[in-house]
């Protein structure tokens, strides 16, 4: 089945009206040889500085820079998120081809691949690049989805994807110009 993952649930209906996804499931909708689902957003995150290292919790001048020697994401904790999370991993996992229907900038692009990568998903990506939920707009789409490196589209999804990737695992390298290390030398912690 083809597993269409927009980023919010009107979206995906929108999506799967459009596609004949008519039956509505827990999570997603299917029909037509089709699931469509959606991420409500943002389902992962970065890892905080103590998922890699339990020392970390607490910002210290000493431990800085804090660069874990990979960077990894969760899913965000929250119930619901980990229900829909559940249910996408599933369909990706078993999908035979994945439709990327999220927003078509740098963060639609992160919040998809995020979910790719944490599901684990060794499907096929194309990548839905609309700029309106019309009908007419969502049927050209599918008509002329970006296929991997066959399509000369792929470079500009896959630049994004770069540009995103590069863009948020700094954040994870403090700056001591601002933020938490700035924070700690002007006002020294209480204890813990």
């Amino acid at each position: 089945m083809k597993v269409c993952i927009a980023e919010k649930p009107s979206v995906a209906k929108d999506i799967a009206a459009i596609i004949g996804a008519n039956t509505r499931k827990d999570g997603y909708y299917e029909g037509n040889g089709y699931q469509v689902t959606w991420t409500f957003g943002h389902l992962c995150t970065l890892k905080e500085p103590n998922d890699y290292l339990p020392e970390w919790k607490y910002w210290d001048l000493r431990k800085l820079p804090m660069i874990p020697s990979r960077f990894g994401i969760k899913v965000i904790d929250d119930e619901g998120i980990k229900k829909q999370f559940k249910i996408v991993k599933q369909l990706l996992v078993n999908a035979e081809e994945i439709i990327n229907c999220g927003d078509a900038g740098q963060e639609g692009e992160v919040i998809q691949r995020w979910v790719f990568l944490k599901s684990g998903t060794k499907a096929p990506i194309k990548r839905l690049w609309i700029s309106s939920l019309t009908e007419e707009a969502i049927k050209e789409g599918f008509a002329n989805l970006r296929i991997g490196r066959i399509n000369a589209l792929f470079t500009q999804v896959q630049q994004l994807w770069t540009a995103v990737d590069s863009f948020d695992t700094p954040a994870m390298q403090p700056n001591p110009a601002d933020g938490e290390p700035a924070t700690l030398k002007i006002y020294p912690p209480l204890s813990h």
